[in-house]
């Protein structure tokens, strides 16, 4: 399983960072190769990525799994089309001027989707891990 972490320091409350980092609806645009996303229920919304795959969209399950506002928020991505597997987790930590967020992602492919996807993610994974998490900087510091 591929592992990947980032850290970005925000000058808003964790308790902001937290919030904005909650409502998917409001950022999932910001996700490398989005096309789109359908809420399906609170904490619980379907993904689907453009570009990964040359033949086709990629559809995913996003999910909270663990909420404790406001200093950890654990989800998985679960791939609805492929047979991969994301879990990762938000940490949330108060500093004297803002807050900082630590991201780790564990990720990989199983069953006929591994050999090409499990490169894909291993190249990938930490550099779009690092990405979003730079566009969620943006995003939330500027509301």
């Amino acid at each position: 399983m591929k592992e990947a972490t980032y850290e970005v320091m925000f000058t808003r409350s964790a308790y902001e960072v937290y919030d904005a980092l909650r409502h998917i609806d409001s950022w999932a645009h910001l996700a490398p190769n989005y096309a789109f996303h359908t809420h399906i229920a609170q904490g619980v919304s379907h993904w689907t990525m453009n570009g990964i795959l040359p033949s086709r969209p990629i559809q995913a399950e996003i999910r909270f799994v663990k909420e404790q506002r406001p200093t950890i928020l654990a989800f998985t991505l679960n791939g609805l089309t492929e047979d991969f597997l994301a879990k990762g987790q938000v940490i949330i930590t108060p500093t004297a001027s803002g807050c900082s967020m630590f991201v780790q992602v564990r990720a990989e492919a199983t069953g006929r989707s591994k050999l090409l996807l499990n490169p894909l993610i291993h190249t990938a994974l930490p550099r779009v891990t690092k990405h979003l998490s730079d566009k969620l900087h943006h995003f939330i510091e500027q509301q």
